[in-house]
């Protein structure tokens, strides 16, 4: 998939939540959302500074959306590279994806809102499967993926250790999930 490859999603709009296309001048936001998302541990094992350090670089190109709300970006969904796709071909339409909602705007289905954006946007860039890893406590992503599709393929026990947050030195098991696509990667 070239780098640069556009694709089409119609603005969803509901009440004054718009989801669209990242730009570079959402990064700073972006990164605040991360880092939201990652202070209490319950989302990732990365601490909250990850987000600053590490930047957007991890994440593919494209597709890459933001949701608003009012003009201020509240959420994002990124694909990341699986099993270093670009030097695999195989796994060319095979990504990690990353969706963090700021804590304030979590249960008003916003994230329902921005998973389907994220599963349409990722078929129209050719990817076929779909993966997220999920800490077995989350059972609100985990019942929002399975009402989109995704089946749970397994569970990585005892994953690692936490470093922070809620679940400072605990062991952490990790759900993966997958989502096949039923229109891309067909044939």
């Amino acid at each position: 998939m070239p780098a640069d490859a556009g694709f089409a999603i119609k603005d969803k709009m509901t009440s004054k939540i718009l989801i669209r296309k990242a730009q570079e001048a959402d990064n700073a936001e972006v990164i605040a959302v991360w880092q939201d998302g990652l202070e209490d541990g319950a989302a990732s094992f990365l601490p909250p500074q990850a987000a600053q350090q590490e930047g957007l670089a991890g994440f593919l190109p494209a597709p890459r959306l933001v949701v608003e709300d009012g003009g201020k970006v509240i959420g994002f969904a990124f694909l990341k590279s699986f099993a270093d796709s670009a030097k695999k071909s195989h796994y060319s339409g095979v990504a990690e994806m990353s969706i963090y909602l700021l804590r304030s705007h979590h249960g008003h289905g916003i994230g329902s809102q921005l998973l389907e954006a994220l599963i349409e946007a990722s078929e129209a860039e050719g990817f076929w499967t779909l993966l997220a890893k999920i800490f077995r406590e989350n059972t609100a992503s985990r019942a929002l993926l399975l009402r989109y599709g995704f089946s749970e393929v397994g569970t990585l026990e005892k994953l690692a250790k936490q470093q922070h947050g809620t679940f400072a030195n605990q062991w952490r098991d990790v759900i993966l999930f997958a989502r096949r696509s039923d229109t891309v990667g067909l044939g």
